[in-house]
């Protein structure tokens, strides 16, 4: 197992702790790290300052107020000679928003993970004056878009965010694509009511900042169930670890807890994962019967021990034949070769060790049985094409009877010579007459 301990509490294990992240920002996030490393965070500076311009977002009452915004936005940044990303939230609406631009006479480059062209090619066009990519909110996500020397004199990249971003940092990357390196840039974030939280269709006079009040609460309530869940989720995953290191300190023999080791492994990659998955309601139910699981392996583990074949893997048993085989007791170090060799007749280091150990008498009767295996192998095959070749025989013997009848008597003393009772008789100057024959036919 690569590790026996969560995570978290293993990064808990060293007395200092440092690390790099551009995805914590917010205040919430901030204090988880606090809470669970016990670490302060602090913001880089950028390497050039920036000169990107946010614009106030506006709000849509309708689906179709909102495409008629953001053509009006991409036809005004196109006639300013920008370059325009637009980001939506669903491949459907990149293709209805491309194909709007198309009635308008407008072409674009998509960029929602279903295009035929590569991401690559797209990009590299994206920064040019003029040229319109429409993306998902996934597929674009850590793309750099450069824009060329003359888009850069316009203002550079115009980025249209057609959402409100489900949190601070998902926002922030949103704006992050434009005004790079201390390029210029702008920003403008155009969102339809309909989109928005149910709770916010309630608000009469909705305004953007009741939106990010609305988010900032559900991103609170958010990060409290993450504490609750991950708290519970690392205390459940340590204390299978602990019980799984006090079931290997039972035993002293490496190779039992080996094999243990690789049972467990099966075990807790299913555990791991259907805890993980488990949301703060269905935790209680995952942890219970992950508990009498884990009650189950043991038991069952223990009653396994006590018998001689528990060890199961081959490399782990070739271990313990040659253990075996230092402690002179050779007759056992044999059998668990030939016990390999009989699941596994191809196992190279068992039939290594077979025909050392053994003084050849061992190896020679393997030998002896691969050898038998063959040649059963070979007589079912040569069954299988027995009745192909009788077939191929009767076939000649038609042809023969059929070609007599035909010529009649002016081929009688050429084919007098030809006698298709046995399959030995054919020869190879018959078979050429036949052919001769059969050209002057045809």
């Amino acid at each position: 197992l690569s590790c026996s301990i969560s995570h978290l509490k293993f990064f808990n294990l060293f007395s200092k702790l440092v690390g790099l992240s551009g995805t914590v920002g917010t205040a919430d996030e901030r204090r988880e790290f606090n809470e669970y490393y016990g670490v302060t965070t602090f913001d880089v500076p950028p390497h050039v300052q920036g000169k990107r311009t946010v614009h106030e977002p506006r709000l849509c009452p309708d689906t179709e107020a909102w495409y008629i915004e953001i053509l009006k936005e991409i036809k005004q940044k196109y006639e300013e000679y920008r370059s325009i990303l637009v980001i939506l939230k669903t491949i459907e609406q990149t293709k209805i928003l491309a194909d709007k631009l198309k009635e308008d006479g407008l072409s674009c480059e998509l960029l929602n993970g279903t295009q035929e062209k590569k991401e690559d090619e797209i990009l590299s066009k994206a920064g040019a004056p003029r040229q319109i990519t429409i993306a998902t909110n996934l597929a674009g996500r850590g793309t750099d878009i450069v824009p060329r020397a003359d888009a850069i004199e316009t203002g550079g990249l115009h980025v249209i965010v057609g959402f409100l971003p489900m949190n601070d940092r998902v926002q922030r990357q949103a704006e992050g694509r434009a005004a790079r390196q201390g390029n210029p840039g702008s920003v403008q974030m155009i969102i339809d009511k309909n989109d928005l939280p149910i709770l916010s269709s309630f608000i009469p006079n909705l305004t953007i900042d009741v939106c990010y009040t609305i988010r900032q609460s559900e991103e609170k309530k958010k990060s409290k169930n993450r504490r609750m869940l991950t708290v519970k989720q690392v205390t459940h995953q340590d204390n299978i670890m602990k019980n799984y290191k006090s079931l290997l300190d039972e035993y002293d023999d490496d190779l039992i807890k080996k094999q243990i080791t690789r049972n467990f492994r099966e075990k807790y990659e299913e555990w791991d994962s259907e805890l993980y998955k488990a949301s703060i309601q269905e935790l209680k139910n995952v942890t219970k019967k992950q508990k009498k699981e884990w009650n189950t392996f043991v038991e069952l583990t223990k009653q396994q021990v006590e018998n001689a074949d528990f060890i199961k893997d081959h490399e782990i048993l070739i271990e313990l034949a040659k253990r075996y085989k230092e402690n002179n007791d050779v007759k056992k170090a044999i059998s668990i070769c030939e016990h390999i060799l009989e699941e596994n007749p191809n196992h190279f280091n068992a039939a290594f060790y077979l025909r050392t150990w053994d003084n050849k008498r061992k190896w020679t009767k393997y030998i002896l049985k691969q050898c038998k295996n063959i040649i059963d192998t070979f007589l079912s095959l040569f069954s299988k094409i027995k009745g192909i070749l009788y077939f191929i025989w009767q076939f000649l013997n038609m042809l023969y009877s059929a070609l007599k009848e035909f010529l009649g008597d002016s081929a009688t003393v050429l084919l007098n010579n030809f006698n298709f009772s046995n399959m030995s008789d054919i020869t190879e100057s018959s078979l050429v007459g036949i052919i001769k024959i059969l050209c002057k036919i045809f």
